[in-house]
């Protein structure tokens, strides 16, 4: 029970018996998985904070059933998930998610953070050292690893046949690899021309092979995920030393946002693309090695394990899209990304129309 500080004269929380259904026996219909969609927080923790910090995030949350119709509607529906929370053991984010880009900084924190929650993974990179590091550091039973290079785009393929064969309770395929580099435009002779085919490939044109692979295989689950890492550069190009980077992030969020409308309009409701927009982040994207004009750059941007944390608790929540930092208010309503949303999904139904009568039935 909370202390009395917290219930703000609430009656006790009612004595519950798990099910195996994610229902009790005080008679809440609350479905599991609503609950779990709807957190605030990562599961496992939910319960911890201060009931205010509930009643603040479930305030216009609908309700679906009461136990007590007196009872205010936001406050029901927390001491409901509090209890689960506290009586039952959570489901799992994912089944089993794969993981590219996954020996270091965002990808690998991130695997880290799902086993500790009950997924399994199959992490994937370059360098095989790192990926037998990370399943002696968390067990065989919760992980495995497989040694791919995402550019070699022809391989793509056959490296997604491989992964499903051998792990067919994969529900989630997390496309995180990218690299950052920059290009003074200013300064045409000091342009690498061969880096900047290599960061279009590794940060959009694999994304899109790994999409196509993927997505047979997802559809046969009884619900599917694919999850982008992408950055909120690609949604405003601040930074101009980087603007190869910002293209390869804004073509990114392009084609996820089309191939999402694709499947609605097919019909496929089991396959869930989500995009998630990063600040700057502390990890080896930023060091000297792979941008010679930065001094101390894994020190840029918002700690490692603050955005880990930040990014599994948007994934809870499940929404379509989220950003992390300062491209949040580009999301809320009436942002400018929000704006430019309904633009696109106004835009939709009218280009719909007037090429109804150019495309072959």
């Amino acid at each position: 029970m909370l202390p009395p500080s917290e219930t703000e004269g609430a009656d006790p929380l009612p004595p519950a018996t798990p099910q195996a259904s994610g229902g009790s026996e005080f008679g809440v219909a609350l479905p599991y998985s609503t609950c779990l969609a709807r957190a605030p927080c990562p599961p496992k923790s939910v319960a911890t904070l201060p009931l205010n910090h509930h009643r603040r995030n479930f305030a216009t949350s609908p309700v679906e059933a009461v136990p007590n119709p007196g009872s205010p509607r936001n406050l029901t529906r927390v001491r409901y998930f509090l209890v689960l929370s506290q009586r039952l053991k959570m489901a799992p984010l994912y089944n089993k998610a794969l993981v590219l880009g996954g020996t270091s900084g965002i990808g690998a924190a991130f695997a880290a953070k799902l086993i500790a929650d009950g997924s399994k993974v199959v992490v994937v990179g370059r360098r095989q050292d790192r990926l037998d590091a990370f399943v002696e550091a968390h067990g065989s039973e919760n992980a495995s690893a497989v040694a791919f290079d995402v550019t070699n785009l022809t391989g793509i393929g056959a490296f997604a046949e491989a992964v499903v064969k051998a792990d067919p309770d994969l529900d989630c395929v997390i496309v995180n690899s990218g690299i950052q580099r920059a290009f003074d435009f200013a300064k045409p002779e000091t342009l690498e021309l061969s880096a900047l085919g290599d960061e279009i490939t590794t940060n959009y044109t694999s994304a899109v092979h790994l999409t196509a692979a993927f997505l047979p295989h997802l559809r046969k689950q009884s619900q599917g995920h694919l999850v982008y890492v992408s950055a909120t550069l690609g949604l405003i190009p601040s930074m101009i030393r980087t603007p190869n980077y910002n293209a390869s992030k804004a073509a990114l969020h392009t084609f996820i946002l089309n191939v999402r409308s694709q499947l609605r309009e097919a019909g496929v409701s089991n396959i869930r693309m989500v995009e998630v927009f990063p600040p700057a982040v502390q990890t080896e994207l930023h060091d000297e090695r792979h941008q010679p004009d930065l001094v101390n750059g894994g020190e840029i941007g918002m700690p490692l394990a603050e955005f880990t944390d930040k990014m599994y608790d948007g994934l809870v929540r499940g929404a379509d899209q989220f950003a992390i930092g300062p491209g949040e208010r580009f999301l809320e309503e009436g942002g400018w990304e929000h704006q430019r949303t309904q633009l696109y999904e106004a835009g939709q139904g009218a280009l719909k129309g007037s090429l109804a009568k150019y495309l072959k039935k």
